[in-house]
């Protein structure tokens, strides 16, 4: 149960607090469009945060799965 693992937590002296949510009144909410006046904006903030820089290194790599070619030429 996530609350008891937060209880833990919190025996442990550990302060974790999420990164773009803010705990208010015992409810996390989200940092940046607050209140969701605006569904398109907060649409847009929310991608930009969950797709940014979460690539793996090398992801869009242009020279591909090429790591091995000089031991293949090698004769």
């Amino acid at each position: 149960n996530q609350r008891n693992e937060a209880k833990l937590r919190e025996a442990e002296g550990i302060d974790w607090r999420p990164r773009y949510f803010l705990c208010e009144n015992d409810e996390y909410n989200f940092k940046y469009t607050s209140p969701w006046k605006d569904s398109q904006t907060a649409k847009r903030q929310i991608e930009s945060f969950i797709f940014s820089s979460n690539s793996p290194s090398g992801f869009h790599s242009s020279n591909g799965p090429h790591h091995h070619q000089d031991e293949n030429t090698r004769s």
